[in-house]
């Protein structure tokens, strides 16, 4: 392998090579492993290259798709496939993935330079009865001779013949007159606003969405509207996060629980803070987009916000490293304690805006508009460590029906009376849960019957109708769309469909994506595997456990025999209590991973616990003894020390309830020394906080 990373990674390479960058890609398919693509793109200042092996489908423009067939002398972890068996065990289904490539030629004007169409797969995927060979787009093949035989041979397969080497096609595209568009034409001090047009915070109400705020107090996402309208109150939260935008040296992330707000603040922040220099806003970004931000920020000043950064950790990290630019990343608490330790305080401010003041309760409802505002105000503290959120205060000082209870209506009457229709919403639901869009082409490949063609119409035709009937609900703007997207508009939405649907429907989404959609058609399937195998999710779809075990014995090939499916799936399976099945799935990921990921660890040590939790014998308890140690080596070991050490705590009140014994004080007091550390470390945890004040409450009745 290492051999042939050095041998096939490019250093240099002739100049012609940079023509193709004039090409207004759509896309580059690869059986080549080398990097040359990769050198040619970097140096385009318009267009950067999108791994669509690793991140599926982009939804950014200015990404060209990049699939390297058989691997990429880039890939963090190399695995090359060099025959049509290996190539078909890598992507589960061969078919789906030539029918992918045939769909492109479908789409796309395509060229074929230095590759024969020795492989019968790539000829099969553009001549096979499930192409539509009519509404192919034109094709051209690059020959070096002119061969009468070859000619005839491509002719044959609606191809048209350039007579050419390499080096002479690029020459000539070089020299040929292509219109660049109008970028070329401006001043390279108007550059950056032009190609960053789509990021740019906007700086008035013109061409914004205006609606009622009702909308916005019953659930639905903030919009540029309501907060430039300032139609929103802003909690207490807010001067704390404006007043660290100024702080030099320190970027800003802004966390806490589910809908507690955070959005609607950085929004806040974004339009209202005065800044000396560009303000920009991201999502969804990857490593290779990141890189090309980079590259046209460079110097300039920039406030940038980021949602959701814990989805691409070294995508948020490279852009941290720009001299002139603050960051304002945006997530939810669970998500950054699983990243934490990549934040230290010296360099970044955390601020978590899940708790509100006595202030900000009486002033929200205030704010809420007179037709919706209950009578009198409400509040609940639904035990001694948490509060309402924002939004369930909302809801529980609102009339009418919420965003979230509208759902229930809306899929029991789907499911009755247009079964697909419910499919396409909780498809919809389940694709953004896991923190995605969905794209036409998912869609399709969704509903198409592997033996059939995919039907754009048809697909179509469903998103309208579901248009329409969500409009009968006051639903109109739950779902945002464009030409090749289509998802609700915010994670609590997307969470609501799927906790209102039925669950042979989930159920039957769930597998059908695994059965009919590629992963390369996934936009940033990274980031999809990483929720959407999550045992919640999977327990809901699947209370039987032998079918929710099926389920992830597939997913695990589907993902590439990903490691991290087992361990989702050895939870699962503990949840079940199916503990046998449990223990062996986890051990084959500890296997597969060389015991070295300790978050699998963690997991061992869960369903070691849990196994042995309700049985009453010496050698059960020596199992929960051995688990207790298990996490005191991954806290000793491992950098997510948070993570282990709420597992910690948590086993060590189980284990005192249980037996109360000197063992069990001596882990109350370690787990409160580890709490006591993150607290210091990371005091912006609210969780840890809680854990803390159950041991301390404990340990004071002792």
């Amino acid at each position: 392998m290492k051999f042939l990373v050095e041998k096939f990674t490019v250093a240099e390479f002739p100049k012609y090579y940079y023509a193709i960058n004039k090409l207004n890609l759509t896309g580059v398919y690869t059986t080549n492993i080398d990097n040359l693509i990769s050198k040619i793109v970097s140096a385009n200042p318009q267009r950067y290259l999108h791994n669509q092996a690793q991140n599926g489908v982009p939804t950014d423009s200015k990404a060209i798709p990049y699939l390297p067939l058989h691997g990429s002398v880039e890939d963090a972890e190399p695995n090359f496939v060099f025959d049509v068996v290996s190539l078909a065990n890598i992507y589960n289904d061969a078919s789906r993935i030539w029918s992918f490539l045939s769909h492109a030629v479908e789409k796309y004007p395509t060229i074929f330079v230095g590759y024969g169409l020795n492989d019968s797969s790539t000829i099969q995927a553009l001549t096979s009865q499930k192409t539509f060979n009519n509404a192919q787009k034109e094709k051209w093949i690059l020959l070096i001779e002119d061969d009468e035989d070859d000619r005839e041979y491509y002719k044959s397969l609606g191809f048209s013949i350039i007579i050419a080497n390499t080096k002479e096609f690029l020459e000539y595209i070089e020299n040929v007159s292509l219109d660049q568009g109008a970028i070329n034409s401006k001043k390279k001090s108007d550059e950056l606003i032009s190609l960053l047009k789509g990021n740019l915070i906007p700086t008035s109400i013109k061409g914004q969405v205006v609606r009622p705020i009702d909308e916005f107090f019953k659930g639905q996402a903030p919009t540029w509207g309501d907060v430039i309208n300032n139609n929103i109150y802003k909690t207490s939260h807010y001067n704390t996060i404006h007043n660290s935008i100024f702080v030099p040296d320190k970027h800003i992330i802004i966390t806490g629980a589910p809908v507690t707000g955070k959005t609607t603040l950085m929004m806040q922040i974004a339009y209202n803070v005065k800044y000396n220099g560009v303000k920009l806003i991201f999502n969804n970004l990857t490593l290779s987009s990141a890189e090309y931000y980079s590259k046209l920020i460079g110097d300039k000043v920039a406030l940038i916000f980021i949602e959701n950064f814990t989805d691409d950790i070294n995508a948020f990290l490279k852009l941290a490293e720009l001299k002139n630019a603050k960051l304002v990343g945006v997530d939810r608490s669970h998500n950054l304690n699983m990243v934490n330790h990549k934040f230290p305080t010296s360099k970044y401010e955390i601020i978590n805006v899940t708790q509100l003041t006595e202030s900000d309760t009486q002033n929200i409802f205030d704010s809420l508009p007179p037709s919706i505002r209950g009578k009198s105000i409400k509040k609940e503290q639904r035990n001694q460590y948490e509060d309402d959120s924002i939004f369930e205060f909302v809801i529980r000082n609102i009339k009418g029906q919420n965003v979230a209870s509208r759902y229930d209506g809306v899929l029991k009457k789907l499911e009755r009376e247009h079964h697909e229709l419910a499919e396409f919403l909780v498809l919809c639901g389940y694709m953004h849960s896991s923190r995605v869009p969905l794209s036409f082409e998912v869609a399709c490949s969704y509903f198409s019957d592997p033996n059939q063609l995919y039907n754009y119409r048809e697909v179509l035709e469903m998103r309208n109708d579901l248009d329409d009937l969500l409009k009968d609900y006051y639903s109109n703007e739950l779902l945002d769309q464009d030409m090749d997207f289509y998802y609700p508009r915010s994670y609590f939405i997307a969470e609501s469909i799927i906790k209102s649907a039925p669950r042979d429907v989930l159920k039957q989404v769930m597998n059908k994506v695994i059965d009919r959609v590629p992963t390369v058609q996934i936009y940033n399937y990274n980031t999809f595997k990483k929720h959407a195998f999550d045992k919640s999710i999977v327990s809901k779809a699947f209370p039987d456990w032998k079918e929710g075990k099926e389920f992830y014995e597939r997913a695990f090939l589907y993902d590439f025999k990903n490691p991290y499916v087992l361990q989702q799936g050895a939870l699962y399976l503990s949840m079940k209590k199916k503990y046998h099945d449990a223990f062996s799935w986890i051990d084959r990921a500890i296997t597969m991973t060389n015991n070295k990921h300790f978050s699998i660890r963690n997991s061992h040590a869960i369903i070691l616990f849990d196994a042995n939790y309700n049985v009453d014998s010496t050698d059960a308890e020596r199992q929960l003894d051995a688990s207790m140690d298990i996490l005191s080596q991954c806290i000793n070991s491992d950098l997510r020390t948070t993570f282990h050490a709420k597992t910690y705590a948590d086993q060590a009140v189980r284990y005192y309830n249980k037996y109360g014994n000197d063992r069990a004080v001596s882990y109350l007091n370690q787990a409160k020394l580890w709490l006591e550390k993150e607290i210091q470390e990371r005091g912006w945890d609210y969780d840890v906080r809680k854990q803390l004040v159950k041991i301390d409450d404990i340990l004071k009745r002792i």
